[in-house]
């Protein structure tokens, strides 16, 4: 019998017609596809879980961290980037780091006249 082990172990006979994967640190599982406690996956690599601190969210949103990792939960107003969490104003609002609705008196909607059936017709 044969094991796959995922190129993060070595098949290991532990007995006369069973092979099992031994694998290497920190992976785990049948076939080495799984984290050992305190790592998550991210892509096919295991790395070390991360905590939330009062700086995760920027102090603008709840941090969970049960994933392995922060992930945030950003305040009305504010929005993830793809270096910050809750590190800029979401569309509508401005002023960061104090994102206050933007108030806006101009009329949003436009109307413009349609388009002509045929070049005749337009003057």
């Amino acid at each position: 019998m044969s094991c796959k082990c995922s190129g993060h172990g070595e098949c290991a006979p532990y007995a006369a017609h069973n092979r099992q994967c031994a694998c290497e640190f920190p992976y785990a599982g049948d076939e080495c596809r799984s984290c050992q406690s305190g790592f998550h996956r991210s892509g096919v690599s295991c790395i070390v879980n991360t905590v939330c601190t009062s700086a995760s969210c920027n102090g603008h949103g709840n941090c969970s961290d049960r994933q392995g990792y922060p992930v945030c939960a950003c305040y009305a107003g504010y929005e993830n980037t793809a270096t910050q969490m809750c590190g800029r104003c979401q569309l509508g609002y401005s002023g960061y780091p104090d994102c206050v609705p933007n108030l806006d008196d101009r009329v949003t909607t436009c109307y413009a006249p349609l388009i002509p059936n045929d070049l005749n017709t337009v003057q």
